[in-house]
């Protein structure tokens, strides 16, 4: 047995994309309430001085498609993308991402903002928190 420790090293990288995709395909399958996949992606963005109200809206803006977590955390990319109305964050690209579009209903109990409009990706988005 060698009596010197040895030091062994793990590093990780998390990728926006993916908790992006992961979290809008949680909440869109009903996998996981609404609540816990707005404490992941609440999560995902701790570390700064904003304030929780506005990371909160920042996790809505990301289901909703109105934003996005990009880039890489080991290359020194990773942050959050917002989009303007129409842009690239469109709900007709949030269901897609989230492999509901041109589905009917939703898997979220309390009624959720994205089923009950038009897919049009020019439609308004609405979220009264």
């Amino acid at each position: 047995m060698n009596s010197e420790s040895e030091i062994k090293e793990i590093s990780f990288d998390i990728y926006g994309e993916f908790i992006t995709q992961i979290a809008r395909e949680w909440f869109y399958t009903g996998e996981k309430s609404h609540e816990k996949v707005i404490e992941i992606l609440m999560n995902s963005m701790t570390g700064t001085d904003t304030p929780e109200a506005q990371i909160r809206r920042y996790a809505e803006d990301i289901l909703l498609g109105r934003a996005a977590l990009k880039g890489s955390t080991a290359a020194g990319t990773y942050h959050l993308e917002t989009y303007e109305p129409g842009g690239d964050g469109s709900r007709k690209g949030a269901l897609r991402a989230a492999g509901r579009e041109g589905r009917r209903g939703c898997a979220v109990q309390s009624g959720c903002v994205l089923c009950r409009a038009e897919l049009a990706d020019d439609a308004p988005i609405g979220l009264s928190l």
